[in-house]
């Protein structure tokens, strides 16, 4: 199985980082639960849920020294 780490993108900024085994239905889900963002962006392909986790924490970890400690707008928890 492949796992991705991805971001939801809208007008240029990061709204979203997730990970996902399946990138199309996981757009289509997000689409679905009333997120905003005009695409998905794949960053990492990995070979495991635990490597796909700790892809997504340095990305959200990044993001937050970039913008002062806020997280993406739809990332809720500092967890990721």
């Amino acid at each position: 199985m492949v796992y991705w780490v991805y971001s939801l993108d809208d007008a240029g900024e990061v709204v979203f980082y997730g990970t996902t085994t399946a990138p199309k239905q996981q757009e289509s889900e997000h689409r679905g639960e009333g997120k905003v963002f005009e695409k998905l962006t794949l960053h990492e392909k990995l070979r495991t849920a635990e490597e796909a986790l700790y892809w997504k924490r340095v990305y959200l970890s990044t993001y937050r020294r970039r913008h002062e400690g806020r997280s993406p707008k739809y990332n809720l928890t500092l967890a990721g």
